[in-house]
């Protein structure tokens, strides 16, 4: 996974910053899913949740991600579960993830994950030496 390596090079020594996008396209379930996430990080369990999430993904709608599961994946993760269950049942971050997917079918994106450095959108998983090498070069170019 690039995430942690990115992180410890470059989001830890201050050289960039992450910012994660939600694209939920994979059917109703999964932007359920992604607003359960968001709820996560309202405790600082963002990371955590979304790993579960990917570890319990069972194909578009089949049930992995209804709201039953997706509360005892709360639970699971060590979430304050009247506060996930709260968050969750009103929907506080369905906007906010309509809008990243919005966004991400505004510049084009058909695919995850993506990673925008500067000005450039990469779809898929580069290799890691791939991914460092435009990273550095866009670092270069900010000077």
């Amino acid at each position: 996974m690039l995430e942690p390596q990115f992180v410890r090079e470059y989001v830890n020594t201050g050289k960039a910053r992450l910012i994660y996008r939600h694209f939920p396209v994979a059917g109703v379930e999964s932007v359920v899913a992604a607003v359960a996430a968001e709820c996560a990080g309202d405790q600082n369990k963002f990371v955590p949740y979304r790993e579960l999430l990917f570890r319990h993904q069972d194909g578009v709608d089949q049930g992995a991600f209804n709201a039953d599961n997706l509360k005892n994946y709360a639970r699971e993760a060590g979430l304050a579960p009247d506060a996930f269950d709260n968050c969750f049942d009103q929907g506080r971050y369905l906007d906010r993830v309509r809008g990243d997917l919005e966004e991400a079918s505004q510049i084009g994106l058909e695919a995850a994950p993506a990673f925008q450095i500067g000005e450039g959108i990469y779809s898929g998983l580069p290799e890691w030496k791939e991914l460092r090498k435009v990273i550095e070069e866009e670092l270069a170019n900010q000077g």
